[in-house]
This record gives structure tokens, sequence and C-alpha cells, in this order.
């Protein structure tokens, strides 16, 4: 059924999760300012893309009634912007990547998830379909299945080259707290690729409902690495 109200559940939690996202980008941000490191700003750039794929989900849902129309769109520049952000990604896994024999493999990802990302917005807007509702007030975003495997396939990928860079650098940080925010980063990496395969799949309401969760998990903790006072006093000291 094509909507015909707002889903509630879907468009809060990205409301909420967007302004989170808003504000984790903002916290990164500043963090370059403060450092000059200019990993700190792509990095920043990478959560801003989150935060406006998070956005074009929701707004056309709040602002307009879940309108086809505007949903369809909505849904297709958040796909976008998701694209954005993982190619965003690929130079920040292999600047951590201390394995250059690795390197060689960042131009065939960069090239993999470029030609993924053509190819799922090229199905999305050829086969223009609002997403649906589920009865229990979440969206069903896999309106086209190539395109959803396309990009879940490709968040996973991402995701996991994400966390496997970031999680295997902790272990060799001396400094504690310095090693739990490397670790709690490469968690939002595999977390983003469940999220990807969870939602961009999606065919039911339970489905994605499972994914709104881990998205939110992933905002707070974003939130828990930018605002612990050992972070603060590093910043302040870079």
């Amino acid at each position: 059924m094509i909507f015909e109200n707002t889903p509630l559940f879907s468009t809060l939690i990205y409301l909420i999760g967007g302004t989170l996202m808003f504000f984790i980008t903002l916290l990164v941000y500043l963090s370059y300012r403060r450092s000059g490191h200019k990993i700190q700003k792509l990095i920043a750039v990478i959560f801003g893309c989150v935060t406006g794929h998070t956005f074009a989900f929701a707004l056309p849902f709040a602002l307009a009634g879940g309108n086809p129309f505007w949903s369809g769109w909505g849904y297709i520049i958040g796909i976008m912007f998701v694209y954005f952000a993982m190619i965003f990604a690929v130079p920040v896994i292999f600047f951590f990547s201390e394995n250059t024999s690795f390197h060689i493999l960042e131009i065939p990802l960069l090239s993999l998830i470029t030609i993924n990302g053509v190819l799922a917005l090229s199905i999305l807007i050829l086969d223009f379909r609002p997403p649906l509702s589920s009865e229990f007030g979440f969206v069903i975003w896999n309106t086209n299945p190539i395109a959803g495997w396309l990009t879940g396939l490709s968040g996973m990928i991402i995701g996991s080259s994400w966390f496997f860079v970031f999680y295997r650098n902790s272990r060799y940080v001396q400094d504690k707290h310095k090693r739990i925010r490397m670790a709690l980063m490469g968690v939002t990496g595999i977390l983003f690729g469940l999220i990807a395969i969870l939602v961009y799949t999606s065919e039911h309401g339970l489905q994605t409902a499972v994914g709104h969760i881990l998205f939110l998990l992933s905002c707070f903790i974003g939130l828990g690495i930018y605002l612990t006072p050992e972070y603060a006093e590093a910043q302040k000291n870079a």
C-alpha cells in the first residue's frame, strides 16, 4: 500500500538520528579546525553525508505526509548521500591501513562503489517507486531489490573494511582512551554494514525496525567517541 499517512516511528527515528548525526558532524569538524588534521575533515564530510541521507529519508514524511512523489525522490537523494559517504570513506580506510600491500585495492574498491552507486541510482530513477509502509509505522525502503542489494552489499563491504582497519589499529595504541575510541570507531563501521543490509533490502517492518535500532546505537556511540573529556583534552593539546 502506498503511503496514506506518515509512518510515525521511522520518521521520528530518522529525525532524531539526523539531529544526532548533525551534532557529531559538527564535533568532528570542530576537531579538524582545532587540530588541522585533514583526515578529520574527511571524516566530518562522511558524517555530513550520513546526516544528509537521514534527513532526505525523513523530511518527505515529516513535511509532506509521505507523498509518493516526494518520498520516492527523498529515498533516491538519501541513497545518493549514502554512496557519497562510502566513496569518501575509502581514502580514510586506506589512510589508517598500515599494510602497504593492502593499498593496491584502493582504486578497485573506489571503482566498485562508484559503479554500484551509478547502477543503483539509475535503477531507482528509471524504475521509480515510492517506499512502502508496514502496519507498525515503519518504512520498507526496498523499492527495487537489485538497487537495494547493490547498496546493502556495498555498505557491508565498506563497513567491514572500516571495522577491520580501526579495530586492528586499536590493538597497537598504548593510550587506553585512544584505544577504546579507535575500537568504537571500528564498531560504527560494522554497524553501518549491518544497517545497510537490513534497511536497504528490507521486505518487512521488523527488519527495518532492527536497522533503526542499530542506527540510533551507532549515533550514540559516535557521540560517546567525540564527547569524552579525554578526547576534548587531547584536542586542546593537539
